[in-house]
């Protein structure tokens, strides 16, 4: 575990010394009021010193982790240290941030340290990915879901993720589905995760983590049904909708942003094919290659049946009865001519 903060020992030092004040000063008693009040001058400095350190150092912990999300969580002081601390340049540099995992006995006392509500703070923290893995923890286990609700409506979530391939049909779902999210503490709340994850994934190069790295290690987390844990079969569909807000952030970020919800039924549309399995009128294939990173088999040419002979030809004509000499015996073969000159 790190090591108290400095404002510890600080409040610590100041606490013995307005205790030996408060004992000089019942000793002088009331008659001698001016020690008093050099005694008062003395602590008065101290006092507003330890004041100023002390919110900063010393936030008001909430236990998140029971926290529904709400305006109370988005002010919630052990949040905002939480994310402050992820949002550094330092820690979305590290290689494998989100994806590695850090010490579990630090995480365990970290979370111990929240559900407790014991005022702490996270920058004296040296492990990023202790700190990381808090952060999935809380996502995962938190009663709202940051992405889900009712179990039909993530059920809607997970059918854009499987049947929906064409992009611009597939945003167009989720931005309907986003309109949807009430209360409107977690489109905020989801809005400044998804600018976290934008960051992390501007450092790609350093931390070697993309947008589909976040959405294997996020989806799972973030869509679920509320109070539940999401299932394993839906991982890759949850983690297709994950890749896509955070690659299309600035797309969803007015949604995300309004005040206006709609009620309406969400109706899945048809899903539209991808343009190169299209096939035109004219009965050709598209002329559109598809990309090289596609798993799709050329294609090929519809093999037809060979016709089949008519049995008149395919019969065997009869044989030819051979020609008998005038003395009733068939006569030798004929030779051919180029053999009966040689002989």
């Amino acid at each position: 575990m790190t090591p108290p903060p400095p404002s510890l020992t600080k409040l610590e030092s100041l606490v013995a010394h307005l205790q030996s004040i408060h004992k000089a000063a019942v000793t002088i008693g009331s008659k001698n009021s001016q020690k008093q009040h050099i005694l008062l001058a003395e602590v008065r400095p101290l006092l507003l010193q330890a004041l100023s350190d002390f919110p900063q150092e010393f936030p008001t912990c909430e236990n998140v982790f029971s926290m529904k999300i709400d305006e109370e969580m988005l002010r919630s002081s052990t949040l905002n240290s939480i994310l402050g601390y992820l949002d550094r340049d330092l820690v979305v540099k590290q290689e494998g941030i989100f994806r590695l995992s850090g010490s579990k006995k630090i995480q365990n006392e970290w979370k111990e340290r929240i559900q407790r509500k014991t005022p702490s703070r996270l920058n004296q923290e040296s492990d990023v990915h202790a700190i990381a893995g808090l952060f999935k923890e809380w996502l995962r286990d938190m009663p709202d879901a940051l992405i889900g609700g009712d179990q039909k409506e993530y059920d809607n979530w997970i059918d854009v993720g499987k049947r929906i391939v064409d992009p611009s049909q597939r945003m167009q779902c989720i931005n309907t589905l986003l309109m949807r999210i009430q209360p409107l503490a977690r489109r905020q709340l989801l809005l400044r995760i998804l600018r976290l994850m934008k960051k992390v994934v501007s450092f790609s190069d350093t931390n070697q983590m993309g947008s589909k790295n976040l959405g294997i290690v996020f989806g799972i987390n973030a869509i679920r049904p509320d109070g539940k844990h999401a299932k394993l079969q839906d991982a890759t569909a949850a983690a297709v909708i994950w890749q896509c807000l955070v690659d299309d952030l600035d797309a969803y970020t007015q949604v995300l942003q309004s005040s206006n919800v709609s009620r309406e039924v969400f109706v899945l549309p048809k899903p539209k094919l991808p343009s190169w399995s299209r096939i035109p009128s004219s009965g050709s294939l598209s002329e559109e290659p598809p990309s090289p990173n596609s798993t799709r088999r050329p294609a090929v040419p519809e093999k037809r049946p060979m016709p089949m002979r008519s049995m008149s030809i395919m019969k065997a004509s009869p044989p030819v009865p051979a020609k008998r000499s005038s003395s009733g015996k068939i006569p030798p073969p004929a030779l051919p001519k180029k053999v009966e000159r040689e002989l």
